[in-house]
């Protein structure tokens, strides 16, 4: 029986990520920990995180287990850990010791495993190198917005197409993300599989009567250009408040001559004292002003999926978000508004719309939406079937 260990809990996964977090950053790659986590609803997962570039460790490489469970968040997580070289690209000898010495140790800890689960093209060939050893399969999850942004190298066009080839299984988060790579030409065994939400973290909760009429906004973000957060402080700019108070609370993009860039935006708009920097915090505080939130606003240019705006949903807040490349593939009427991309003007009248509209909707409907799409359950349960068919078509090419 594939995955029968002592746990009983069925498949063994190894899950094999380039991004996963960190001490120094504990929200790098939190999207893929959300999908170990959505695993662990059927199946034992254990955490490879590749890699990892450490020149304190006595050797050239070594694996090292984590265990801050903030980080870890239960599941058992190994770092594959290795030194750089002097002469810059010529790492490689230790990036690769590093995962072979990883993936023996944990064959023998936590194995034998019946699937590689790996995230982003670029873990591809570690994946593949551990998945071939064993003899088992290997599935990949993709996220990276450099593929809607036209904005991978020749090298990488060249690395996802011999990786998409050689897996069993590809994963885009969203229908647009797959368009975007067959856009590269490159063909593979696509199935949507999206992402991922907490629903007993984000989750509806009624509150009581306000007192006052400020209307809350809120975005979760970063400061890179294609996030569209200046598009926003412009669109915030032009909407006719008439004299109602507002606040936008802007979460993410932490510190240094970015955020201070975007600070000065915000000044030279005349909107300073209506928006609120609060930096990187833990999710159960994102969770805690989500439900204080009257409307989530997304103004990315582009965007794969937006975990944010799930996490938003699942929260029961209405949304406006702009056709980007994920959102529009589950927002509709009953949960918010859509509008073009890049546009400020589109999104101050989208904004102006639903000043005059948040009111009406039906959080609880809004909520339950999520959960039914997006929940741990309903993505492990796709998952453990994209397992299972990959392992039985593999053993019927082996007969």
């Amino acid at each position: 029986m594939p995955g029968a260990d002592q746990t009983g809990k069925g498949l063994n996964v190894l899950v094999v990520t380039p991004w996963y977090p960190v001490k120094d950053h504990v929200y790098a790659g939190v999207f893929v920990r959300e999908y170990a986590r959505a695993v662990q609803e059927h199946c034992n997962v254990t955490v490879l995180h590749i890699g990892v570039v450490d020149q304190t460790i006595p050797f050239w490489w070594s694996v090292g287990k984590e265990y801050d469970q903030e980080l870890t968040a239960g599941i058992p997580t190994y770092r594959a850990i290795h030194r750089c070289s002097r002469v810059r690209g010529c790492s490689w000898p230790q990036y690769w010791a590093a995962v072979v010495r990883s993936a023996r140790q944990l064959q023998k800890e936590r194995g034998p495993f019946d699937v590689v689960h790996a995230h982003v093209f670029s873990s591809g060939p570690a994946a593949l190198l551990i998945g071939r050893w064993y003899g088992i399969p290997v599935v990949i999850s993709e996220h990276f917005t450099a593929f809607p942004r036209g904005a991978l190298s020749r090298f990488q066009v060249c690395q996802a197409r011999w990786v998409f080839r050689k897996v069993d299984a590809v994963l885009p988060v969203s229908c647009a993300l797959q368009k975007s790579i067959e856009q590269y030409g490159i063909k593979a065994s696509f199935r949507v599989v999206p992402n991922t939400v907490d629903t007993a973290l984000f989750q509806y909760v009624p509150v009581g009567h306000r007192t006052d009429a400020m209307v809350r906004l809120l975005t979760v973000t970063s400061f890179e250009e294609h996030k569209g957060l200046v598009v926003l402080f412009r669109a915030l700019s032009q909407v006719p408040w008439n004299g109602r108070g507002w606040q936008l609370d802007v979460i993410g993009g932490g510190s240094g001559p970015e955020a201070d860039r975007h600070r000065q935006i915000t000044e030279d708009l005349g909107l300073a004292a209506n928006i609120t920097f609060r930096g990187w915090v833990p999710k159960n505080e994102v969770a805690r002003v989500m439900r204080e939130t009257d409307i989530f606003v997304l103004p990315s240019l582009v965007e794969t999926f937006s975990v944010a705006t799930v996490e938003a949903m699942a929260s029961g807040i209405p949304v406006l978000v702009t056709r980007c490349g994920g959102p529009e593939e589950f927002v509709d009427e009953r949960c918010g508004t859509i509008v073009p991309p890049g546009n400020f003007k589109a999104l101050a009248d989208g904004l102006a719309m639903m000043l005059g509209n948040f009111e009406n909707y039906d959080r609880r409907e809004i909520a339950k939406i999520a959960r039914e799409r997006f929940g741990y359950e309903v993505v492990a349960a796709t998952l453990e079937e994209v397992y299972l068919e990959s392992i039985k078509r593999r053993k019927a090419e082996h007969r």
